[in-house]
């Protein structure tokens, strides 16, 4: 079948210098694993004082990469907000964030967001045109998570499928419908909730990108799903470099796997 009839996506990364190094490498692979639809663009979300820094890394890559600033999708006051409830796992909240207000405000038929430590090995068809679209089911079940959702309407306790997969395809109609459902009007009231959480021990205390989404479409949207393997193999960086990294994925893990996580703590 011709790319043309496949929707219009945009693909979306959230990122920090930390992550820098392995970004052109996530952006590169996204562009061969997104090759089925004609018409991709890219965007990128970072703090506003590594902007230039970001600039300066991706101004080779062969495509227009739009590089935004975190602080035009999240207000000043909520920023300094979620870093004194959240201290040291407030990056983590942010970024979260982010995908949300960005999915939020898109146009696009699909908004395909992927963790900016992750290399996509395959070409799929994340969405087609009658809005049937691509989940990958995890083997991951972090009973917070789901505690959380449910208290919002959205998800059972125990479900049926986790979708913690470092990458997702999100139709941002049904996005709004599902933020909506969980009783949101806007990003203030999202993050007056997440504050007020007793968070006690608990690290990881909700996932409102990824499992808002999939849960909600698991529910309502059945019909839409098409579920494909994950898929997915963690990689230790070992201070190796990204070319190294690039040959040894693609040598060993190419054909084998769908997606590689290059996270920091392994």
């Amino acid at each position: 079948m011709s790319s043309r009839i496949y929707p219009r996506l945009e693909i979306l990364f959230v990122s920090a210098a930390k992550d820098f190094d392995i970004l052109v490498a996530s952006i590169a692979f996204a562009s061969k694993a997104t090759s089925h639809h004609k018409s991709v663009s890219y965007h990128v979300i970072v703090p506003r004082v590594q902007i230039e820094q970001c600039k300066e890394l991706l101004k080779d890559l062969p495509f227009q990469i739009n590089i935004m600033d975190e602080e035009i999708f999240i207000k000043d006051e909520l920023l300094l907000q979620l870093r004194s409830s959240f201290s040291s796992r407030a990056g983590w909240v942010i970024q979260q964030i982010l995908k949300v207000s960005f999915v939020m405000n898109s146009q696009a038929p699909g908004v395909l967001v992927i963790d900016s430590d992750t290399l996509l090995l395959e070409p799929r068809l994340w969405l087609d045109r009658e809005g049937k679209q691509i989940l990958t089911p995890t083997w991951e079940y972090h009973s917070a998570y789901y505690k959380f959702l449910n208290s919002r309407g959205i998800s059972r306790v125990r479900p049926k499928y986790t979708f913690v997969s470092h990458h997702m395809l999100m139709q941002p109609t049904i996005f709004r419908e599902a933020f909506s459902a969980a009783g949101w009007k806007g990003l203030d009231e999202l993050v007056m909730t997440l504050v007020a959480i007793p968070i006690n021990n608990e690290e990881s205390p909700f996932c409102i990108e990824y499992e808002l989404y999939a849960q909600y479409m698991i529910i309502h949207y059945p019909d839409l799903i098409r579920l494909e393997k994950w898929s997915n193999i963690g990689f230790a960086r070992n201070g190796k470099s990204m070319r190294d990294i690039e040959k040894e994925v693609i040598s060993n893990y190419k054909g084998r796997y769908s997606s590689v996580s290059l996270h920091a703590y392994l």
